[in-house]
C-alpha cells in the first residue's frame, strides 16, 4: 500500500475506533439543553484530539446572541503554498425521540 493516509489509518485503526467510540458516546443532542454538559465534553475531546494532530490556534467559536452551539476551529499553517483545506462536521446528534418516527431496515 503505498497510500500514506490508507497506511496511516490501517496501522492506526485501532485508536482510530476507540477515538470515534469515546466521541459518540457523548450524550450529545446539541438542541436538547440538559445534554449542555455531553456537547462540552465532546468540544473538548475533538479540541484534544486536533491539538495532538498539531493544530493550532484552536479556539472555541460561540455564537455572538449566546444561540447554538459553539463551533471549534483551528489552523495548520506549517505548510506554505499547500492548499487551504476547510473541514466542516458536525458532532452533536439528533434525538432519538420520537423513536416511532425513525424508520430503520432490518
Amino acid at each position: 500500500m503505498t497510500d500514506p493516509v490508507l497506511t496511516y489509518a490501517h496501522a492506526s485503526q485501532s485508536r482510530l475506533i476507540d477515538d470515534l467510540k469515546t466521541l459518540v458516546s457523548f450524550p450529545s443532542v446539541g438542541a436538547d439543553p440538559a445534554m449542555a454538559q455531553g456537547m462540552e465534553d465532546a468540544r473538548s475531546f475533538i479540541k484534544a484530539r486536533i491539538e495532538k494532530m498539531g493544530f493550532k490556534n484552536c479556539q472555541r467559536l460561540t455564537p455572538p446572541d449566546g444561540s447554538g452551539q459553539a463551533s471549534l476551529y483551528g489552523e495548520r499553517l506549517d505548510a506554505p503554498g499547500k492548499p487551504t483545506l476547510l473541514v466542516y462536521a458536525h458532532y452533536d446528534v439528533q434525538p432519538s425521540d420520537p423513536q416511532d418516527k425513525w424508520d430503520t431496515p432490518v
